[in-house]
């Protein structure tokens, strides 16, 4: 029996195999005994060489923000959105202060950047950048797990049904 399910992102801890090195990431696509198969690996993996991988925030795919205030926070997000996103704003800069986002106001989540107003209220995660004379630190928002959220909403749950309970005995 081994600690991972289909499904499971999972990173490689020991020793490179069938084109796979220290380090790198895969999705399990089956689990066989003590092996795992791996979304774009044919061989089979030991599942001893792994352990579970963080979510990872992907820009590519979920719907983020960045927000500007001066014209040198512009010039280097530019810099890194090229870098990270592979395009940057294209044409001249909005006026300040705005925000860069992937999404239009429909919520649909595009491969390309656009800008916004900074007042905007949409569901977004904010990227936040640190600035110096280039960018010190990237922050993404954090990914909850399917089980940290269930273990969240039943928190929540068991709060509510507490705070029902102590309105009542109150009333005898």
């Amino acid at each position: 029996m081994n600690k991972f399910k289909i499904g499971d992102t999972v990173r490689r801890i020991r020793s490179a195999h069938a084109g796979m090195g220290y380090g790198d990431t895969a999705v399990v696509t089956n689990v066989s005994g003590i092996n795992l198969t791996l979304k774009g690996y044919k061989s089979e993996h030991d599942a001893q060489n792994f352990e579970l991988a963080e979510p990872q925030f992907d820009m590519k795919t979920s719907p983020w923000e960045i927000r500007v205030n001066t014209t040198e926070e512009f010039a280097s997000t530019q810099r890194w959105l090229e870098a990270n996103f592979g395009t940057g704003l294209p044409g001249l800069m909005p006026k300040l202060p705005f925000m860069l986002t992937n999404t239009t106001t429909t919520g649909d989540i595009m491969n390309r950047v656009m800008w916004g107003d900074i007042s905007s209220k949409f569901s977004r995660r904010e990227i936040k950048l640190q600035f110096e004379t280039t960018i010190k630190s990237v922050t993404y928002p954090e990914v909850e797990t399917e089980q940290q959220r269930k273990i969240r909403e039943l928190q929540e749950t068991i709060e509510k049904a507490q705070k029902q309970i102590a309105d009542l005995q109150q009333g005898v």
